[in-house]
């Protein structure tokens, strides 16, 4: 899978007010969401293709309606929800790398917050998995994940945890399979404290046993959310024994089944799951490091199609 990364430039998040018009009359002003610009809904808001007629370039527009507080919540769980939008915000303008996706422009439209990001032809490493029959091999699972995880360490080394990665998350560009990382909406930046908010953050499957106990979440967060998503990019299943108490139960109480008949495999999987946050490897691109190097060994493969 080939991996071109040109470079990116700072000067390209600039002003799309021609969107910001589009987004007002598309998003405030019609309730129909359904139309032929809207992309998807995705947990606080929805998602539309819109076009910066400025520089005729193709963005995707992030758009949260504030929920008010008789249709859905409580204006607590309102205000959380903006919250995390304007987190995603600033957590992904703060962030310039090859491997997560640009943020152009934010701002507010009659209440209604909006980010302008780099539209991305290609399809989320979920799709992927559905087209692929549900499982890849070990040397494809390596080459999608380490860009991700260079992004990841890149993000933590600006002090900014991502905190939900899945395979929804995580975006391949068609053209070239160049691979980003998509959706800071619950990062947690050092300066910032989600701990307080009685709303637990992430999707369950793919949450350690830290966040599942309300603690301070850590970078080693991320590696554990990364080491499922390989676990199920290899297996096609998730990496542990389900409970008629829920996925926090299993997560809490089970340890993860072996994947391959590689030991080297089943082991870097292991220590990257690991209940104990200070056993995990020192950081995400240690993890596929080490994957890496089990490749070598006896793995079971599962290949990719010829489309992709």
């Amino acid at each position: 899978m080939p991996s071109m990364a040109p470079s990116r430039q700072k000067s390209a998040r600039r002003k799309a007010q021609p969107s910001v018009k589009w987004f007002h009359r598309q998003c405030h002003n019609s309730e129909n969401t359904k139309s032929s610009t809207s992309l998807a809904r995705v947990g606080i808001g929805a998602v539309f293709r819109a076009r910066d007629t400025d520089l005729g370039r193709e963005v995707a527009l992030v758009a949260l309606k504030v929920i008010k507080p008789n249709a859905s919540g409580t204006d607590k769980q309102a205000a959380e929800f903006r919250r995390r939008f304007e987190i995603e915000a600033k957590a992904t303008a703060a962030l310039d790398h090859l491997n997560i996706v640009t943020l152009f422009d934010r701002g507010e439209v009659n209440g209604i917050p909006y980010m302008a990001m780099a539209f991305i032809e290609g399809e989320t490493l979920e799709e992927l998995l559905k087209r692929c029959g549900g499982k890849l091999s070990l040397d494809e699972t390596v080459k999608i994940l380490r860009p991700v995880a260079r992004a990841l360490d890149y993000a933590h080394s600006k002090n900014v945890i991502h905190r939900d990665i899945k395979p929804p998350n995580i975006m391949i560009r068609g053209h070239d399979g160049h691979v980003l990382v998509m959706d800071f909406g619950i990062a947690k930046a050092a300066h910032v404290d989600l701990t307080k908010s009685s709303m637990v953050f992430g999707s369950p499957k793919y949450m350690a046993p830290e966040q599942l106990r309300y603690e301070k979440p850590t970078k080693a967060i991320d590696q554990w959310s990364l080491a499922v998503v390989a676990y199920e990019m290899l297996s096609g299943q998730w990496p542990f024994q389900d409970s008629e108490e829920g996925p926090h139960y299993s997560i809490l109480n089970y340890p993860p089944t072996a994947v391959t008949d590689s030991p080297a495999v089943n082991r870097a999987l292991a220590q990257a799951l690991s209940k104990a946050v200070d056993a995990r490897h020192t950081s995400c691109t240690a993890f596929i490091d080490a994957l890496a190097l089990a490749a070598s060994g006896p793995a079971t493969a599962h290949p990719v199609p010829a489309a992709y």
